[in-house]
């Protein structure tokens, strides 16, 4: 009795094998229909006295319909038996979903585990791309802010530009003063910034990521423990086509 991880691994084979021949088969009847008929062509004279003659004409058939039909019909008997045994199997293929050595939930069908794992996959990727707080800033947990992020005040100052007069030469008995205007940054007021941010930290990704991934290493143990299921050798595809072909 085959194990249903075994049905699983052959079934892409019968049936890519089965919709080729499918395929090739619907091209025959419908495109390459002189495959089916043939001739035998003859020549006799009238007269005995007749010398001139001709070879005869032969053509074969290449096959029948009903050939076809049976060629056709073993690889797609192949492939829609291993089609279903592997549904019944899977109905009966079950396994506890067990995380950190807790049974989440008990039973769980292999079909529900395969789609569990290809979208909890994708669900990952959700948290691969997940923005994080700036490691050149000191982040701290805003008290005030649900799952928001807070750096300390930060001061800076505002400045405007003001003209000043600059004593190049003082003044003496026998020159005036010689003085130079330039323009100079005075310092009017400060500015406060508290930087905010809604991210996470990069630890909290990596914890989140790291459940996220359990949960699909999980889920790949119970699926390879429901996949274990022995499958039932049933037959059905043939009694089907009898019943197409022969009534």
């Amino acid at each position: 009795m085959s194990k249903l991880h075994e049905i699983l691994s052959i079934e892409p084979d019968k049936k890519g094998t089965a919709e080729k021949i499918l395929a090739e088969t619907v091209h025959t009847f419908s495109k390459k229909q002189e495959h089916f008929f043939g001739q035998n062509r003859s020549y006799k004279p009238l007269k005995d006295d007749d010398v001139e003659d001709f070879a005869s004409e032969n053509k074969e058939i290449v096959t029948t319909v009903r050939d076809k039909l049976d060629y056709t019909e073993t690889s797609l008997v192949e492939w829609l038996d291993v089609l279903y045994q592997k549904e019944q199997a899977n109905t009966q293929a079950k396994s506890d979903l067990v995380i950190e050595g807790i049974v989440v939930a008990k039973d769980v069908p292999a079909t529900v585990l395969l789609n569990f794992e290809k979208y909890f996959k994708q669900i990952r990727q959700i948290y691969d791309v997940i923005p994080t707080l700036p490691p050149e800033e000191i982040w701290v947990k805003d008290g005030d802010k649900k799952n928001e992020y807070r750096t300390d005040p930060k001061v800076s100052y505002r400045t405007k530009k003001e003209m000043k007069a600059v004593v190049l030469y003082p003044h003496t008995d026998k020159h005036p003063a010689q003085l130079e205007k330039v323009v100079d940054d005075v310092r009017v007021g400060t500015w406060q910034t508290i930087k905010r941010s809604g991210c996470l930290s990069s630890l909290e990704k990596s914890l989140l990521l790291g459940r996220v991934d359990k949960i699909i290493q999980a889920v790949k143990v119970a699926r390879m423990r429901a996949n274990d299921q022995k499958v039932e050798q049933v037959r059905l595809a043939k009694q089907l086509f009898e019943f197409i072909n022969n009534g």
